[in-house]
């Protein structure tokens, strides 16, 4: 567990040796951040190295477990889960949607990068 680092200080160590590894708030809330997670973008659903409206559609047809095999998503352990709540579902497709479009992520839960 981890408090004050930044995942990029001890994520590629502890994935290199197997270690399963958290960044925690210290208020010890739900939210976490896992290494299993570094390197990979939660909200960039296919892995384009953009995350935009198509994310946030590709994540909400997921979320309604419409057939996701003619589409570009990327299963993951936490794809398209952007308030890191182990759920990856409607609520996850608005923030990323919010998040494309410049709005304010305060009050959102927004957990990733």
């Amino acid at each position: 567990m981890e408090y004050d680092l930044e995942p990029s200080a001890f994520c590629p160590q502890a994935n290199a040796s197997s270690y399963s590894w958290l960044k925690k708030n210290l208020n010890l809330n739900a939210w976490r951040y896992g290494c299993e997670d570094y390197g990979v973008s939660r909200a960039d659903v296919d892995q384009n190295s953009t995350v935009n409206s198509i994310d946030a559609m590709l994540t909400l047809r997921d979320s309604l477990d419409l057939d996701m095999s003619s589409t570009n998503w990327v299963t993951g352990t936490h794809t398209g889960d952007v308030n890191c709540d182990d759920d990856s579902n409607s609520t996850d497709a608005m923030v990323i949607l919010r998040k494309n479009l410049g709005l304010d992520m305060s009050g959102t839960g927004w957990c990733v990068g």
